[in-house]
């Protein structure tokens, strides 16, 4: 009973199936399924067509036609088992290859491929008596390139005078002011890039114009930086000119130059409460007085300030000699100018500094040669030269101490001398101006001689060229006569 029922199942499902011409499972036989229409579907080859199973012989006694059922191909999916085929475990089917159903006049898979053409086009294009791999088309792309930095100079090199972003010099030290000069004996060090044959008439030519521009861009942004730091140079005195006392110039003082130089921390925060303030009223300045004072520029303000600052401060101190000679605040200067640290203190120092305080000492206080004598003692220590001036101030302090001691001014300040420690300072000035003349002699040896040796060293070449003609001219002479 139950066979009979499976045998009547099987009969129909092969019969619908047989009506379909397509050999389908059961469960997909659908509405949906039997309207579609398979194409290009590849044929099963006569000679690689399995062998029909029972399914398939039910199937065959029931068509009509008579002829066998075949199965739409399956396109094979990658699978990870590494199956050869994508068919199903035991259908009875054998497995076939991949290519064995395959037609004869299937083209190949590398046909059509997109980027073929073009690189046969690039191999055709080459040289074939050249070893270059460059092609013409690369060639003239590098040609181009030369020619548009060519016509670019001027745009480049004005680009060069750009504002950058500036870098905080908060943390600046020895390491940071190195790196720059490290990084171009790196640059100069690293050997040169090897270009294939037919580029290098094209490279040398490059590079012999690079070499070629190289100064006169070096000119321009000199130029664009002069002028930067002379627009900052007439901008600070200006503020100080407008001072209308010599407190106002004080503080005018601090607020746009000793805080400037306080806010980049070259030697840590200000330690003073009045440095303190001045930098907080620095960086609170508004905006607008901000972008007035410091207008977008290629230049940081240490390169500013290293070359403005030595000038601001002498044109403070000779504002206050002029317009307020009674005042003692320039004073303070040199003190103030220490308390910031030793690198903020070098940036600012000079003997023109130094010279203006010994004389604003001698002037308010003339009995006081000690400090002056401690201000010499600094100059030496820290390397900064005597010249004339110095000398001269220290001469005018000589030769007043000497009219007091004989009386020229009074027996108040002839007691005054004649005391112990001020006779010892005395004696210690005169020994500062005899080092000063000392030195002064030795400079001026010094510049003899090197002037005598660079005239030796030019009547030296002039007779060696001299003896170079006559061994040519003789030598010409012998050769006339054989001839």
């Amino acid at each position: 009973m139950l066979e009979r029922a499976a045998c009547r199942l099987q009969v129909n499902r092969s019969d619908s199936l047989t009506r379909l011409d397509t050999l389908l499972p059961f469960l997909y036989c659908t509405a949906t399924i039997q309207r579609c229409t398979y194409t290009g579907v590849r044929l099963i080859h006569k000679k690689s067509r399995p062998e029909p199973t029972q399914l398939r012989k039910y199937a065959t006694r029931w068509n009509p036609q008579g002829g066998s059922v075949q199965r739409p191909a399956r396109q094979r999916l990658p699978s990870q088992n590494g199956r050869g085929t994508g068919q199903r475990r035991g259908d009875g089917l054998t497995p076939t290859s991949r290519h064995a159903g395959a037609p004869t006049g299937t083209p190949s898979f590398s046909e059509g491929v997109p980027f073929e053409d073009g690189a046969q086009e690039l191999i055709a294009g080459r040289d074939p008596d050249s070893d270059s791999t460059i092609t013409p088309r690369e060639k003239k792309v590098f040609e181009k390139l030369l020619a548009l930095s060519r016509d670019n100079a001027a745009s480049t090199a004005s680009e060069h005078g750009k504002p950058r972003p500036a870098k905080s010099v908060r943390n600046l030290g020895l390491d940071a002011v190195l790196d720059p000069p490290r990084a171009n004996i790196k640059a100069r060090e690293r050997p040169p890039p090897q270009f294939p044959a037919a580029l290098r008439p094209l490279a040398e030519e490059a590079r012999d114009k690079q070499r070629a521009s190289r100064p006169a861009r070096a000119t321009e942004r000199d130029g664009v930086k002069d002028k930067v730091i002379l627009a900052d140079l007439s901008r600070t005195n200006a503020l100080l000119d407008d001072a209308p006392s010599d407190l106002d110039l004080w503080q005018t003082l601090q607020t746009h130059l000793l805080a400037r130089v306080a806010v980049l921390e070259l030697d840590g925060p200000p330690k003073t409460p009045r440095l303190q303030a001045a930098v907080h009223s620095y960086r609170n300045l508004p905006t607008q007085t901000r972008a007035k004072r410091a207008p977008t520029k290629p230049v940081s303000d240490l390169d500013l300030l290293t070359a403005n600052l030595p000038q601001n401060l002498v044109h403070y101190l000779s504002l206050n000699t002029t317009h307020f000679p009674t005042s003692l605040l320039p004073i303070n200067l040199l003190p103030t100018l220490h308390s910031l640290g030793p690198t903020a203190f070098a940036l600012g120092a000079t003997t023109q500094l130094y010279n203006a305080h010994l004389a604003l000492l001698h002037r308010h206080y003339p009995a006081n040669i000690s400090a002056m004598n401690n201000v010499l003692a600094e100059m030496d220590r820290q390397v900064y030269a005597f010249d004339d001036e110095t000398l001269e101030i220290v001469d005018g302090a000589l030769r007043m101490a000497a009219r007091f001691k004989y009386g020229h001014s009074g027996p108040g300040p002839r007691s005054l001398v004649g005391m112990e420690g001020v006779e010892r300072d005395v004696v210690a000035l005169g020994r500062w101006a005899k080092v000063m003349r000392g030195r002064r002699e030795e400079a001026a040896v010094r510049k003899v001689r090197e002037e005598e040796a660079e005239r030796e060293r030019v009547a030296r070449e002039s007779e060696r060229e001299g003896e170079d003609s006559g061994e040519h001219g003789g030598e010409e002479a012998v050769v006339g006569v054989v001839g």
